[in-house]
């Protein structure tokens, strides 16, 4: 008897196999992932949260750390930014991955007073 496991395991498989060879994979399977960093500007801890996921775990970044992940490329996601230590919401906005490459996000408070996450080169 195959058990349940195995034998979706063989389904997956099967059809990304049929996909390859037709040529309908979407893009975003075909590209690699591309380095996205943050960096915290701010003189407070804060978090970056996915709402996309919303039970996923936050980031946490304290002055002036930065941490890196991989996202899909090309892919558009919406975050929001809050103090660790009040829970008070900073920034809302959604990330522009670009196709190739790497991209950092300074987040820093504007000349207008708004928290703000402006990409930049990445180092």
């Amino acid at each position: 008897m195959i058990q349940w496991k195995h034998w979706l395991g063989l389904v997956v498989r099967s059809c990304l196999a049929w996909s390859l060879l037709a040529g309908t994979l979407p893009a975003q399977i075909l590209q690699q992932p591309v380095r996205v960093g943050f960096l915290n500007d701010l003189p407070v801890p804060i978090l970056i949260r996915d709402l996309t996921q919303p039970l996923a775990p936050p980031i946490r970044l304290g002055p002036k750390e930065m941490v890196w992940d991989r996202l899909p490329a090309g892919a558009r996601i919406p975050v929001a930014v809050s103090d660790a230590l009040s829970g008070q919401l900073l920034a809302k906005t959604v990330l522009m991955v670009p196709a190739k490459g790497s991209i950092l996000y300074a987040i820093h408070v504007s000349p207008t007073g708004n928290v703000i996450l402006t990409p930049q080169q990445a180092p």
